[in-house]
């Protein structure tokens, strides 16, 4: 009996040393909401990837034939964005963030006609420059992400027979909230949600009509 308890007090023994000397990776568990065995998920490093969504807003168009008061356009620009992305992130624990930019063709457009009136907005090209910022938990990433953006606008309007057309690019900023998910250690997907606000820009004044055109739109993309 005392020979078998023995035997058994050296094992535990011997178990216990080689688990306290195995490698780190063998049994990670750094992180608050990392498996204990695994950690959280690896997100370092660079990466690029696609995208596709449907945008929404707001094209305030404001102009003036002769003198007070101006006449107001409310136009809501919707249609579908697609392009690609590239990034960098770095993690401690499982707090990751990073940078990235994307870039997306887009077919944003939306005109309206009353009487002899008629006004259009048009933006076909959509960039942002980002921060982002996130929470690992097991194998999702919810992050926040925020930064400045550009769009490539033209704006159209016409009053009876004359007709004036404005190509501008306009910059302003860009936030929203998303989540990925991590399928393995090369492919994710994520979702997100942003709100883009390209401010308040002034037309150079035409042959007959001064204007300026207020810009913004939500937008969802995969």
């Amino acid at each position: 009996m005392k020979k078998t308890s023995t035997k058994i007090l050296l094992s535990g023994t011997a178990l216990a040393v080689l688990l306290a000397f195995a490698p780190a990776n063998e049994a990670k568990s750094d992180g608050l909401f990392g498996d204990m065995m695994q950690g959280p998920h690896d997100w370092r490093g660079l990466y690029v990837g696609g995208q596709v969504g449907y945008a929404k807003g707001d094209a305030d168009t404001a102009f003036q034939l002769t003198g007070p008061p101006f006449t107001f356009f409310e136009l809501e620009p919707e249609g579908v964005t697609g392009g690609g992305h590239i990034g960098y992130n770095w993690q401690v624990d499982d707090i990751v963030f990073g940078v990235v930019s994307d870039a997306n063709f887009t077919d944003l457009d939306d005109s309206e006609n009353v009487v002899i009136f008629g006004t259009r907005s048009d933006t076909d090209f959509a960039a942002s420059l980002r921060i982002k910022m996130g929470i690992t938990v097991d194998r999702a990433l919810f992050y926040v992400t925020g930064g400045g953006a550009v769009a490539a606008t033209e704006h159209s309007l016409g009053v009876a027979v004359l007709f004036d057309s404005k190509k501008r690019w306009l910059a302003g900023y860009t936030v929203g909230a998303g989540v990925e998910y991590a399928f393995n250690d090369w492919l994710s997907g994520f979702v997100d949600y942003r709100w883009t606000d390209l401010g308040d820009e002034s037309m150079p004044q035409s042959a007959f009509v001064p204007r300026s055109v207020d810009l913004n739109y939500h937008q969802v993309q995969a």
